[in-house]
C-alpha cells in the first residue's frame, strides 16, 4: 500500500507540473524574476515516557525537519515538508528509515488574488489535512503532540489529494479532497474529504471549526489509527481555538470520533515572563490538560507543567512533568524535556 501511496503521489505532482509548464508557456514576459527559496531546518533530540509499559522510557535522536517553499513566479510556489524521526522505545532503536522517514508536505500551489481583502489557494501533491489546532499549523506549547489529538487522529496528517482555500477578511474556508493512491492512477479511490472554517482577528484570535469523513482502510488515517472493529468510515469533528499577543498564548481544542466513540478535550496556556524585559530572550511557563473520554473503556485525564525557554534565536529547551491518570489504574508522574536548534533561510 505504501508504494501504491507514493505512485500516486507523484503522479499527482507530475500532473501539477504538467498544468504549470501549460500555464508558464502562455506567457513569455514573467521571465526577468528568478524564483525565491525560502525555508527552515530544525533538529532535536527529546526524552519522555510511556504509560505502564514494560519499557517505559522513550527517546527521539535525531528528529530532524525541514520545509521549504519556492516560488515559481504569476502566483505558483513548490512546497515541502520532510521530516525524520528515529525513536528508542521498548528498550531498542528503531533502525526502519522507512518508518522514521515522513514527506509531509509536497505540492504544487497557486496564489490567486480576488480582490479587496480576498484571495484564493489552491494545493495538488501531498497535502494536509486540516484537522485540529496541531494539523492546522496552531500552537503547540509541550513537547510531544498532545494525547487530546495524537490518541484520537493522525498527527501532521497528509495524504495525496486537492485543496482550495479561500479568504474573504477575517475568515478563510479550507477544503481538501483526498485520494487511496492506487497504479495506474485510474484505479485509484476517494479515501475522504475535509473542511475547515476559520474566523481570526487581528488581535490574535482565531477560532476554528472542522470535519473529515473518509474511509478507515485508506490513507494515514488506516496506517497511524486504524480501523475500529466493524468499522469502514469515520467521521470526526472538531473546535479549536487559540489566542496569542504580548507573550500570551491560550489555545485548546475539542474533538469527537464517531468510529472510535470518543471525546477528546484540551487546552494550555503560557506567557513568555520576559517579554518586556528582552527581545533576545524567551522563558515561557505553561500548563496543559488533556482529557479522553472513551464511551465503552476507560476514561483519561493528563496534566502538565513545563518551561519553554530560548536563550539565543534558533536554540530551543524544554523541560515539563505531566500527570497522567487512567481509570481502573494508578496515577504515574512523567518527566520530559527536550532540546532543539532551528535554521531558516
Amino acid at each position: 500500500m505504501h508504494c501504491e501511496l507514493r505512485i500516486m503521489n507523484y503522479e499527482l505532482l507530475c500532473v501539477a507540473l504538467y498544468a504549470f509548464s501549460i500555464e508558464n508557456a502562455t506567457a513569455q514576459t514573467d521571465t526577468a524574476k528568478e524564483p525565491v527559496v525560502n525555508g527552515s531546518v530544525m533538529v532535536e533530540v527529546n526524552y519522555g515516557h510511556h504509560t505502564h509499559r514494560h519499557h517505559p522510557t522513550v527517546w527521539d535522536f535525531p528528529h530532524i525537519l525541514a520545509e521549504g517553499t519556492a516560488r515559481l513566479g504569476r502566483g505558483w510556489s513548490l512546497e515541502a515538508n520532510v521530516e525524520y524521526e528515529r525513536f528508542r522505545e521498548n528498550g531498542a532503536w528503531d533502525n526502519n528509515a522507512r518508518n522514521d522517514y515522513h514527506t509531509n508536505l509536497l505540492a504544487l500551489t497557486r496564489q490567486t488574488s480576488l480582490g479587496h481583502d480576498r484571495s484564493m489557494r489552491l494545493g495538488l501533491g501531498i497535502v494536509p489535512v486540516p484537522l485540529g489546532i496541531t494539523n492546522s499549523g496552531g500552537p503547540a506549547l509541550t513537547i510531544y503532540d498532545p494525547i487530546s489529538e495524537s490518541e484520537i487522529m493522525p498527527m501532521t496528517w497528509h495524504d495525496g489529494g486537492i485543496t482550495a482555500e479561500v479568504q474573504a477578511g477575517y475568515w478563510k474556508l479550507t477544503t481538501g479532497l483526498y485520494i487511496y493512491g492506487r497504479a495506474p492512477l485510474s484505479d485509484s479511490r476517494v479515501a475522504g474529504g475535509a473542511a475547515r472554517l476559520d474566523f481570526r482577528l487581528p488581535q490574535g484570535l482565531n477560532v476554528g471549526a472542522s470535519c473529515y469523513y473518509g474511509n478507515t482502510y485508506a490513507g494515514q488515517l488506516a496506517t497511524d489509527i486504524g480501523a475500529p472493529e466493524g468499522k469502514r468510515h469515520e467521521f470526526y469533528s472538531v473546535f479549536d481555538f487559540f489566542y496569542a499577543v504580548h507573550g500570551l498564548t491560550i489555545d485548546g481544542s475539542a474533538v469527537y470520533s464517531q468510529a472510535q466513540n470518543k471525546n477528546t478535550y484540551g487546552v494550555e496556556a503560557g506567557l513568555d515572563v520576559l517579554q518586556n524585559v528582552t527581545a533576545n530572550m524567551q522563558l515561557s511557563p505553561y500548563a496543559r490538560y488533556d482529557g479522553i473520554f472513551d464511551h465503552r473503556e476507560q476514561t483519561i485525564h493528563r496534566y502538565t507543567l513545563g518551561i519553554d525557554f530560548v536563550p539565543i534565536d534558533g536554540l530551543t529547551m524544554k523541560t515539563e512533568l505531566a500527570w497522567h491518570h487512567e481509570s481502573r489504574l494508578p496515577t504515574s508522574c512523567q518527566m520530559r524535556f527536550g532540546i532543539g536548534y532551528a535554521v531558516a533561510f
